[in-house]
């Protein structure tokens, strides 16, 4: 099936566990590690430090990569498929509330400042603001996080 596939005939296709195609970002701290966890081929040669596996951003959208699905983004599914990909929550996201990604950071990584939703003036026009959760598969040598977290916070 293609992309010339119409929303009636898009409707009759029943959701399957999908896999999107991975959208390798290159990151001056990257290194080319990512090859061995994922089956698509790293571009170039240079260092790749994310590879984003479910993508809804405008600029960067995650595709289907395989199955009658194949080649359909993630906002159509969205718009097609709300409950089922969203839940009862579904009226309340403008896009998939998530952005999944591994990184390799074979070198320290630049500063990250992310505004919050409330924070509205540093936010481009549509953009919703950001929370991080990470989950470290592998550190080689030694990891170090810092960073200022809420009185509340625990780890």
């Amino acid at each position: 099936m293609n992309m010339t596939t119409t929303t009636q005939t898009l409707s009759q296709i029943p959701l399957y566990p999908l896999r999107f195609e991975p959208i390798y970002q290159y990151r001056i701290w990257g290194g080319r590690r990512l090859a061995k966890l994922l089956t698509a081929p790293l571009p170039g040669d240079g260092p790749i430090g994310e590879a984003w596996l479910l993508s809804d951003r405008d600029d960067h959208p995650s595709k289907v990569a395989c199955g009658p699905l194949k080649g359909f983004t993630i906002q159509q599914l969205r718009e097609q498929y709300p409950k089922q990909l969203l839940g009862k929550l579904a009226t309340r996201f403008r896009r998939f509330p998530v952005l999944l990604k591994f990184l390799d950071a074979h070198d320290k990584l630049s500063v990250q400042v992310h505004p919050s939703d409330q924070q509205t003036k540093y936010l481009p026009e549509g953009e919703t603001g950001k929370t991080e959760a990470w989950v470290v598969l592998e550190a080689g040598g030694s990891l170090s996080a810092t960073g200022l977290y809420d009185d509340d916070c625990t780890a």
